[in-house]
């Protein structure tokens, strides 16, 4: 999976500068006193890596906890429920992290699928990094809160979104993700928003005509 991805044109510097904002933003006016401690945490993640579709962040069954912060592109959190029914319950964008919640959260195998959707760049923290940082350390609890309040959030969003009416949900996704137009297909549209590919098409060309 992430292992076999490739390395093309995205700059290090730039994308490394990218991620330190994204911490600059979690932290707010705490971020010069951790400063140093960030910056090293930016150099501890590897890439910019290029992920193309198709390509698996993490599988089910999956144990691995590795940090994972996308740069540009798009990503399908995929899910099964206890009844066997297949789902995307979520997309990640640009300058989104994701992580294995499973097993952050419970130490257990991972119960979703992360598939890339379009050419996807991302930087990886690996868990064995991770320790490094992790142990006693106020700032990863700190920087661990921030991204679980934003992992929180998008769920919160997704609720928000479902309570109304299925155009509506599918034009605030699209707001948010413009990359699902041209590269996601109506299945996977279908799959998020929880109906056949044939309401999804006519959500698609309703939208058009707007």
């Amino acid at each position: 999976m992430v292992d076999n991805i490739e390395r093309d044109s995205m700059d290090q510097a730039d994308s490394s500068k990218i991620l330190l904002e994204c911490f600059q933003q979690s932290f707010g006016v705490d971020f010069e006193l951790n400063r140093l401690w960030l910056e090293r945490l930016v150099e501890a993640y590897d890439g910019p890596h290029l992920l193309n579709p198709g390509d698996l962040l993490w599988d089910m069954g999956d144990t691995r906890n590795d940090y994972f912060f996308v740069l540009d592109g798009l990503v399908s959190e995929f899910w099964v429920n206890d009844c066997g029914e297949s789902f995307i319950y979520a997309f990640i964008g640009p300058k989104e992290f994701c992580v294995n919640e499973s097993h952050m959260l419970f130490k257990a195998p991972s119960k979703s699928r992360l598939q890339v959707i379009q050419p996807t760049w991302v930087m990886v923290l690996r868990q064995e990094k991770e320790s490094e940082f992790r142990n006693g350390n106020t700032a990863w609890e700190q920087l661990s809160y921030e991204v679980g309040k934003r992992i929180l959030e998008k769920r919160r969003e997704r609720i928000r979104w479902l309570s109304g009416p299925k155009g509506e949900h599918l034009r605030q996704v699209i707001t948010k993700y413009p990359g699902l137009l041209n590269h996601a297909t109506k299945e996977q549209i279908a799959r998020y928003l929880g109906v056949s590919r044939a309401t999804a098409y006519r959500l698609f060309t309703n939208l058009a005509r707007k």
